[in-house]
């Protein structure tokens, strides 16, 4: 039901409506296995299981949750998540 439809509705301070599902992405899980390179086995890998709903490629789902990782990440580590343009020399 839209949030339209739901006007009339009663709600508690401080809830905000919002539209039941807009993110593409339906499902994920992960998994993590020892692998060997080599004669090392100590390394280990994570496999990725993404279900869409065909909006974006599980690819597009990754490379975008990496990209806003990365920006939270640099908003923490005081560091520029955005790649140098060279524009400041000029």
């Amino acid at each position: 039901m839209q949030t339209e439809e739901r006007a009339n509705e009663e709600t508690e301070v401080n809830w905000i409506k919002l539209d039941a599902l807009y993110s593409p992405v339906r499902a994920i899980a992960f998994r993590v296995e020892p692998v060997r390179i080599g004669e090392i086995t100590n390394y280990d890998r994570v496999v990725m299981d993404i279900e869409t709903n065909g909006v974006i490629s599980p690819e597009e789902a990754v490379k975008a949750s990496t990209e806003i990782l990365m920006k939270h990440f640099s908003l923490l580590g005081g560091t520029s998540a955005a790649p140098e343009t060279g524009a400041e020399n000029e």
